[in-house]
């Protein structure tokens, strides 16, 4: 999980304002520094220019105290308050929180163009699938050609699931 967590932080590093990252990664950062997955998790947020913020347990049980919930983000960011809220006693888990002083981003929005799949209707896509012209499919040799072409069916159909996001 810590090294899919370094990819992901390194895909967006450089395409993003801000990165709040609030997480359970199974890593007590209370433990050794020396410990293998602390220390990797510590040098993979100093490289990203990042700080973890939370400092306090967030595990309780009544043979140990452990820091397993963490918030980071980059060192710019402005941190109003932070912390662990302990009034709510379900498990031995405690909720984190961060209110964060945010400026809205100075890069420019992008539409894409996407299907909500939850709004197509059944009736819709066997409608849709009932004017494919099958026998096309009959005719090639090649898988790549008919997955090419059955896609393109189904994309050339203007179903009532197009959204803007």
């Amino acid at each position: 999980m810590i090294y899919d967590l370094e990819v992901c932080l390194s895909s967006v590093f450089y395409n993003t304002d801000y990165i709040v990252r609030m997480d359970n990664l199974n890593i007590d950062l209370l433990i050794s520094p020396q410990d293998t997955h602390a220390h990797y998790l510590q040098n993979i947020i100093s490289l990203c220019s990042m700080k973890q913020i939370i400092d306090t347990p967030t595990r309780i049980t009544s043979n140990c105290a452990s820091l397993l919930y963490l918030i980071f983000l980059f060192l710019d960011l402005r941190v109003l308050e932070s912390g662990v809220y302990d009034e709510i006693d379900v498990s031995d888990h405690r909720i984190i929180y961060a209110y964060l002083n945010i400026e809205k981003s100075h890069r420019p929005s992008h539409k894409r163009l996407c299907r909500n799949l939850n709004s197509i209707s059944a009736e819709a896509l066997e409608n849709m699938i009932i004017q494919i012209d099958w026998s096309q499919f009959y005719a090639m040799n090649n898988v790549d050609d008919m997955v090419s072409s059955f896609t393109s069916n189904l994309t050339n159909f203007q179903l009532s699931c197009v959204a803007y996001v």
